[in-house]
C-alpha cells in the first residue's frame, strides 16, 4: 500500500471516529474554514445571477468523499425521462481538463477531457451533459444548446453561484455525517444542520448504529446500490458476465471512488475472494497499474474507473455496473415541487 494510500485510510479513520491529538491540533483550521465559508455564502448571495429558464436540481453532500451521487443522478434521468421530460446535466467536470469551457460530452470527449463522471453518465443515459468549473455557465450553455425541461447538476451543493430550484443531500448510510466537525477536523464542507434546508435527503444504505441521522430533518429515501451484469473493458468490450460466474473465483477489484470499500463489500457478495486495489477518487490509470496479471487473472471495476481504462487494452477486466433503488418515489416529489408534468 503506498503512503498516499496510507495516509488516506489515517484521515478517514480520524474523520469517522474520534480525531486523535494531532488533528485536534487543527482545530483553528477549522474555525477558519467556517468563517471563510460564511463569507463565500454571503457574497455568492450578494452576487447571485438571475435563474435559468428551466428548473434546477442539485444532488450533493455535505461531506467529502464518496456517497453515492452519480447512480442517483443516473435514477433521476431514467425516471423523469419515463415521465415525458427531457434531462439535461451539468458537472464540474472534476479530474477533466478541456482546452475550453463550457465543453459538451459526447462521442469525441473521453475522461481525460470532461472528467469520469460526466462522460460516464452521458455513455450510459444519452442525455446531454456540458461541464465547466463554473456550473452557471455549464447550464446556460446547455439551455442555449438543447430543449431540455429541467436541469441536474451533479455534485455542487455548495456551488451558491448556480441557481436552483430543488436540493438533494446524498448521506453515506455506512459512515453519516463522521465526526460532526467541518474540515480539516472532520469530513464536513458545511455544517450539519445545511441538512435543515435541503428539500430531500436520500441516505446511501441502511444507518450503521451510532451513525443515524436526526429525525426531524426534510424527507428522507434510503438508497439501496443493485448490481447487475458485468461488462466488458479493454478487449472483452461489447461482452457481458453474469454476476454468478465470480462465484468461487479471486477477482482483483479496482475502486478509484471516494470510498471504495462499498464497492470492495458489494463485490464480495458474489466473488470467491477479492483482492482489493484501492485508488484516490478520480485516479488516473496507466498499464503500470496492472503490470503482472496474467491472462487468467480476473480484474473487475467500477464504471467510473472503466471509462478511464478502455483504451488500455486489458485482457480479462470487467466492469460492476450498477443501478439505483429507493425506498420512495424521489422522482413525484421532485414533480409536485416543480410543478412538473408528463
Amino acid at each position: 500500500m503506498s503512503f498516499k494510500q496510507r495516509l488516506h485510510n489515517w484521515i478517514n479513520g480520524q474523520w469517522y471516529g474520534r480525531p486523535g491529538l494531532f488533528l485536534w491540533m487543527l482545530f483553528p483550521l477549522t474555525w477558519l474554514y467556517r468563517v471563510i465559508s460564511v463569507v463565500g455564502y454571503k457574497r455568492a448571495l450578494l452576487s447571485a445571477t438571475s435563474r435559468l429558464p428551466v428548473p434546477v436540481i442539485v444532488v450533493g453532500n455535505i461531506s467529502v468523499g464518496g456517497t453515492g451521487k452519480t447512480p442517483l443522478v443516473l435514477y433521476l434521468i431514467e425516471q423523469l425521462t419515463q415521465r415525458g421530460l427531457k434531462v439535461g446535466v451539468v458537472s464540474r467536470g472534476y479530474g477533466g481538463h478541456a482546452e475550453a469551457y463550457p465543453q459538451a460530452v459526447g462521442q469525441q470527449t473521453s475522461a481525460a477531457i470532461v472528467g469520469d463522471e460526466p462522460q460516464m453518465i452521458w455513455e450510459k443515459a444519452g442525455c446531454p451533459v456540458f461541464v465547466a468549473p463554473k456550473r452557471r455557465l455549464a447550464a446556460q450553455a446547455l439551455v442555449d444548446s438543447c430543449a431540455v425541461d429541467l436541469i441536474i447538476c451533479d455534485d455542487g451543493l455548495q456551488h451558491r453561484a448556480l441557481p436552483r430550484d430543488y436540493e438533494i443531500c446524498v448521506v453515506d448510510g455506512s459512515r453519516g455525517l463522521g465526526n460532526g466537525w467541518l474540515l480539516p477536523l472532520g469530513p464536513l464542507r458545511e455544517p450539519a444542520n445545511r441538512l435543515e434546508s435541503v428539500n430531500f435527503i436520500v441516505q446511501n444504505g441502511n444507518s450503521r448504529t451510532g451513525c443515524e441521522l436526526p429525525e426531524d430533518l426534510p424527507p428522507k429515501a434510503i438508497m439501496t446500490l443493485v448490481a447487475d451484469n458485468l461488462s466488458g473493458v479493454g478487449l472483452k468490450q461489447g461482452q457481458t458476465l453474469a454476476l454468478n460466474a465470480l462465484a468461487g473465483k479471486t477477482v482483483h477489484a479496482f475502486a478509484g471512488i471516494g470510498h471504495p470499500e462499498r464497492f470492495f463489500a458489494l463485490l464480495g457478495q458474489y466473488a470467491g475472494s477479492i483482492v482489493e486495489h484501492p485508488r484516490p477518487d478520480h485516479y488516473s490509470y496507466t498499464n503500470d497499474d496492472f503490470v503482472g496479471f496474467t491472462l487468467t487473472d480476473l480484474v473487475v471495476m467500477t464504471e467510473k474507473d472503466a471509462v478511464k481504462c478502455s483504451a488500455l487494452g486489458l485482457v480479462n477486466a470487467w466492469a460492476l455496473p450498477v443501478k439505483a433503488s429507493l425506498s420512495v418515489d424521489l422522482a413525484d416529489d421532485i414533480c409536485q415541487h416543480l410543478g412538473l408534468s408528463e
